[in-house]
């Protein structure tokens, strides 16, 4: 059940996790089914036709998720077959949020079998525990796990005039638009023989199309990859990827490059938390309050220009990774390769309860 439908990290989640089971389970035919705001109701046996069902990564750990942008089937009884869940994600307040009944009864078809809810980082199996899941197992996203990179755990070492080809990824989020142009003077300033891509993964929504006009004597090359995992492919020669969407900064590490991501939400904060990267947060407020780890950065908005910050957090964040010899990074590759052990022992249990 795959929620790829125009932002092209859904549609990485949907190509890697079939990879996946490929790799792991494969005499497993696959059949894939849009599960974004489509009700199967009227397709019960359709869907009991098949052996399991299959929902895979996502931001889907969310307190009313079913039946409002999973309506699923109006009935879960009716559901005869398994029910799975690999790699989701939560976007929630871990502790504060509630799940609704109707969401815990839909999330409860995936314990059926006794195979774990399969979750993406620490943060999203807190959450879990907190509405009252027992029966979990962190597997990291599918999106992490470039099956030809995983067992790469080495990174080359950048500097400054090593840097050929930045991507910077858009926001996400309309409050962050101002961040963007400043950002890439900046960055065009630090390299001045850099190419420099601007990557919009859901179309051009969000304040990008406003920027063109003054983007153009930046430098910088617009490229829209919406609609399907293909345009993935403009990082892979990229030298450094910096900017505000998760699932760039996932494709970046699972390639081995050097990649900064800025948190808009809790999603990039769990990513880190779980590899072992230092975080930069935007939105300080809503990750504070929860106490889990201390914050590399904050935003002290009283003392510097809001769009300054985003300048000042970069150069702090490269200049500590290089002083440290990019640990930081040399680690996140280990854990995603012991996390991609895990979902695929995973991946072969829910075989076996199939």
């Amino acid at each position: 059940m795959s929620g790829a439908t125009v932002n092209a990290g859904d549609f990485l989640i949907e190509k890697r996790a079939k990879a996946l089971i490929n790799r792991f389970a494969p005499n497993v035919a696959l059949t894939s089914l849009n599960r974004v705001k489509i009700d199967y109701s009227d397709r019960i046996d359709y869907l009991n036709s098949f052996d399991a069902i299959l929902f895979a990564g996502g931001p889907i750990y969310q307190p009313s998720i079913y039946p409002n942008a999973i309506p699923f089937v109006s009935n879960l009884n009716d559901i005869t077959k398994p029910v799975f869940f690999i790699g989701g994600g939560a976007k929630s307040d871990i502790y504060r949020s509630v799940m609704s009944e109707n969401t815990k009864a839909f999330f409860r078809l995936g314990n059926k079998k006794g195979v774990p809810l399969g979750c993406r980082d620490v943060l999203t199996y807190r959450f879990l525990k907190h509405q009252g899941f027992e029966n979990i197992l962190v597997t990291g996203c599918p999106a992490w796990y470039s099956l030809q990179d995983i067992d790469n755990t080495k990174f080359s070492v950048h500097h400054n005039g090593d840097i050929k080809k930045i991507c910077v990824s858009e926001p996400g989020r309309e409050d962050n638009v101002m961040f963007l142009k400043p950002l890439l003077k900046h960055l065009r300033e630090i390299y001045p023989n850099a190419e420099i891509h601007l990557v919009n993964h859901r179309e051009t929504k969000v304040g990008v199309s406003a920027l063109k006009n003054g983007l153009n004597s930046v430098g910088v090359e617009i490229t829209d990859i919406s609609g399907s995992s293909e345009g993935f492919s403009i990082y892979d020669d990229c030298d450094l990827h910096v900017g505000f969407r998760v699932h760039a900064h996932i494709y970046n590490l699972s390639k081995r490059n050097l990649s900064i991501l800025f948190n808009e939400d809790i999603r990039g904060c769990g990513v880190n938390h779980a590899l072992g990267l230092e975080n930069i947060n935007l939105t300080i407020e809503s990750y504070s309050k929860l106490k889990l780890f201390g914050n590399f950065y904050l935003m002290r908005m009283n003392r510097i220009n809001k769009t300054d910050v985003i300048c000042r957090m970069f150069d702090d964040y490269i200049e500590f990774e290089e002083k440290r010899h990019y640990v930081g990074y040399l680690n996140a590759f280990k854990n995603m390769k012991d996390y991609y052990c895990v979902m695929g022992q995973h991946i072969k249990d829910i075989e076996q309860a199939i």
